[in-house]
Order: C-alpha cells, then structure tokens, then sequence
C-alpha cells in the first residue's frame, strides 16, 4: 500500500482505506433523529450571531441585543 516516504508515499489510497475499513467496526445504528445544536459562532456589541437548525438546514441568523 505504501511504497515511499516521499510526499504522498507513493500510496495506493484505495487499498489503504479498504485495509483501514476492514479493522474497524463498521455496523452503524440506524436512526431517523438528527440532533444539531444551534451554535453561536460570534458575539459583537450588534448581536450575535449563530447558526439555526431549527429547520435542519443550517441557517445563519443575527439576534440583536
């Protein structure tokens, strides 16, 4: 998989994630629940500023003070 230690190893990527994915527990609980926290991702004397998953989709909103 890897033939050097020159930038990039000279690797083949594909056969890295295969061994990689092979060692590693893939079974995955499904679930229909997405559970995104709005997040505040700035604060000025105008407002804040966060981002809203109220809807899902990320929205970006300013609450004034």
């Amino acid at each position: 998989m890897i033939k050097s230690t020159d930038h990039g190893l000279n690797a083949d990527f594909l056969k890295l994630f295969d061994y990689v994915y092979s060692k590693v527990n893939n079974e995955f609980k499904k679930s229909n629940l997405i559970d995104l926290q709005n997040h505040v991702i700035l604060e000025t004397n105008n407002g804040r500023y966060v981002i809203n998953y109220s809807n899902i989709l990320p929205e970006f909103k300013q609450l004034k003070r």
